[in-house]
């Protein structure tokens, strides 16, 4: 697998994805938050099913300097069985940043199905997003957001499902 411009930071970040698609194989995300002045792109890879290095999704940031990808992970968060795609993208609106999830399934699309956005200017909400499985027993994913301030302190988010 390889990027599609050297400056692109492809492989920036790399996660296993689960089943996305439910085609009863693993997925990988690849991350390259540094396509076309940093807007930034992620790419779903279902390489085990097709034996192809073609990507099956290709996700897209909003604006330069977004840095969409710089963080990635999957985990079923709205309890459906398939694997979501959840992207961060610390540099959205002046660093305040923005992180996104996009719902797995046969017919995945590349919009976002749910999206947070941080709430202070250089907070780079989403430069960190991950999934903490199923921690109290009801069937659901919780889904982590870091908030980092100035690389001092940092908050945990912490979401229920998106179902409830």
């Amino acid at each position: 697998m390889t990027g599609e411009d050297i400056f692109n930071y492809y492989g920036g970040s790399v996660s296993t994805a689960g089943d996305v698609n439910g085609d009863g194989y693993s997925d990988i995300i690849t991350g390259a938050w540094g396509f076309n002045v940093n807007i930034g792109r992620v790419y779903l890879y279902d390489y085990f099913m097709k034996n192809e290095i073609i990507p099956e999704i290709t996700l897209s940031g909003e604006a330069a300097n977004n840095y969409f990808g710089d963080a990635s992970t999957a985990g079923d968060v709205n309890g459906d069985g398939y694997s979501d795609v959840i992207v961060g993208a610390s540099g959205y609106n002046s660093n305040t940043g923005r992180a996104y999830i996009f719902y797995g399934g046969t017919s995945m699309d590349n919009t976002a199905d749910v999206t947070f956005t941080g709430v202070a200017v250089n907070s780079l909400f989403g430069a960190s997003v991950s999934t903490a499985g199923d921690i109290n027993g009801d069937g659901y994913s919780r889904c982590h957001r870091w908030r980092n301030f100035r690389y001092r302190k940092c908050l945990c988010f912490l979401w229920r499902s998106f179902n409830e």
